[in-house]
């Protein structure tokens, strides 16, 4: 069993687009900017998101460490093209107050839907946020039945804070089918046009 928390998670329809900053490039242009989504150090293994180069970030990224991110394979290409972003910094926001450093990077993931091409992603660690998020998804990955583990998962999350409000939950596979909706609302009303 692995568990993570972070502020987004593949194939849901949240997420938080920062303006990007690299030292040395030009002023950033309109679209210059990257999904961000703060992790805590599990959240590749859990989600299954393997490493291409570099590191994973680890428990010692914790604050006063040096600032340190994942990027993913499309932040990789669109920012950097050949060169290797490993060892390079960049900032978030417009005019960040720090630098943070570029430690791996990971493969794409589909962030919004499967519709949509994965998008330029930095992971950041939780224990260096400047500020701390209102709001988390738990991650657990099992090898056994998801649904019967949720009343663990939420009994452990309320243990932490009895105040803490559950909005929802389900497993990945849920999320997906949640995520076609759309799709299978066209299919059925070709398949009846078709039909009549």
């Amino acid at each position: 069993i692995a568990a993570t928390t972070s502020t987004s998670i593949p194939v849901h329809t949240g997420g938080n687009s920062r303006v990007l900053q690299i030292p040395g490039a030009p002023p950033p242009a309109e679209d210059r900017n990257a999904w961000t989504n703060v992790i805590t150090p599990e959240y590749f293994e859990t989600l299954g998101i393997g490493l291409v180069r570099g590191r994973v970030l680890s428990p010692q990224d914790r604050a006063g460490a040096p600032n340190v991110a994942v990027i993913n394979e499309a932040f990789a290409r669109e920012y950097f093209g050949d060169l290797d972003p490993i060892g390079r910094q960049v900032g978030l926001g417009a005019q960040p107050k720090t630098l943070i450093e570029i430690v791996g990077i990971v493969r794409d993931a589909h962030q919004t839907s499967l519709r949509e091409a994965p998008p330029r992603m930095i992971y950041t660690p939780i224990a260096q946020s400047d500020e701390p998020p209102s709001r988390f998804t738990v991650s657990v990955r099992t090898a056994t039945e998801a649904a019967a583990l949720a009343p663990s998962v939420r009994d452990a999350v309320q243990s932490i804070d009895k105040d803490l409000v559950i909005r929802y939950m389900r497993t990945m596979e849920q999320q997906i089918d949640n995520s076609l909706v759309r799709e299978r609302v066209l299919a059925t009303l070709s398949t009846a046009f078709g039909l009549l």
